[in-house]
């Protein structure tokens, strides 16, 4: 095998077409993918499970919106739809460049606080992570293994 890959996705609509489309096209195995499921929703992203006190300042520096003193950030939809409420209720716009630039800035801001990044209350998403990190570096698999990356949503378009 030239390489194994570990797929990452959000649990959401775009997220599961993504993992379906690389496993009908036979790029990756439903054993590769692994979601972020969160206890109590229904659809979930990676940012569900992370901190927001890490990159709340960021937001409020760059967008102009506080997620702290906003009722609609708080609750059960997916961290995307609960944002965009925010900026809207905010006065700010919420388009799918803004999106993107936000989504950066979040991501962006788990370097500089790796410890408090994850939310201690997603226990169980935390193991399945580290675990499958640990398991890509380990000293057997640094040997043999090229971790492929796969851009799911460029094999959307393309498909």
């Amino acid at each position: 095998m030239f390489c194994n890959c570990f797929v990452f996705l959000d649990h959401d609509e775009a997220g599961m077409r993504a993992g379906q489309n690389a496993i009908d096209h036979k790029y990756i195995t439903h054993a590769d993918i692994k979601y972020t499921v969160c206890n109590g929703q229904t659809e979930s992203e990676f940012e569900d499970c992370l901190n927001p006190n890490i990159y709340s300042q960021k937001i409020k520096d760059d967008f102009g919106v506080d997620i702290h003193s906003s009722s609609y950030f708080k609750g059960d939809k997916k961290w995307s739809d609960r944002l965009k409420k925010t900026f809207l209720s905010q006065g700010q716009p919420w388009t799918d460049n803004i999106e993107k630039k936000v989504k950066l800035a979040v991501a962006n801001s788990i370097p500089d606080n790796p410890d408090e990044a994850l939310i201690p209350q997603k226990r169980v998403f935390n193991r399945c992570f580290e675990k499958c990190i640990r398991g890509l570096h380990s000293e057997q698999d640094l040997m043999k293994i090229r971790c492929c990356f796969l851009n799911l949503e460029e094999l959307i378009l393309k498909s």
